[in-house]
């Protein structure tokens, strides 16, 4: 028999936006939006909040991405990451040319290219199920929408205080799994 966990609480926010521009031979620029995010609520706190994390850890992260962005992600004028310490998601768009296999998963303490299968944290662009990667792409998205061009998008104040998700009942689908199963 299958066992049905019940889901921790979610309260997402941004503690942290950096945005960093580089060149790039495809569009000229090429800009790097890290959300540092945390969950709220959950045990284990210095897991999935970012007050709990060295300085370093961050700009760890700043480096490696930027990295990727120029090695793996060039046809991509924008790049967003959403980085909780203990996870990441992270999003290329904005461009007309789309190569599936420039899309990749990565360790997360090391950003080298990985697969599914390892146990433990990663990087991911393609599976994504953490409400506050919603709310930061439903975020950036209203801006690239209004935005005219890459450096208008780019000129937009971002405020992690905009960025923030809940999941009123994070039970929802483990109680109602109980409920067909029992």
């Amino acid at each position: 028999m299958t066992e049905i966990f019940e889901s921790q609480p979610f309260h997402g926010s941004v503690d942290e936006i950096r945005m960093l521009i580089q060149d790039n031979s495809y569009y000229g620029k090429q800009v790097v939006i890290i959300y540092f995010g945390s969950i709220g609520g959950r045990q284990h706190p210095e897991r999935y909040q970012w007050k709990d994390q060295p300085e370093s850890k961050k700009d760890h992260y700043e480096t490696g991405l930027l990295s990727l962005a120029r090695e793996s992600f060039s046809k991509y004028p924008v790049i967003i990451a959403a980085m909780p310490p203990h996870a990441g998601t992270l999003f290329a768009f904005g461009s007309p040319l789309l190569n599936q296999s420039e899309v990749n998963t990565y360790k997360l303490a090391t950003l080298d290219v990985t697969d599914m299968t390892v146990n433990e944290p990663t990087l991911s662009p393609e599976n994504s199920s953490c409400p506050l990667d919603y709310a930061i792409i439903a975020y950036e998205l209203e801006m690239w929408n209004r935005a005219g061009t890459l450096d208008e998008y780019i000129g937009f104040h971002r405020d992690p205080r905009d960025v923030n998700a809940k999941v009123a009942n994070p039970n929802k689908v483990s109680s109602m799994l109980k409920k067909s199963i029992y």
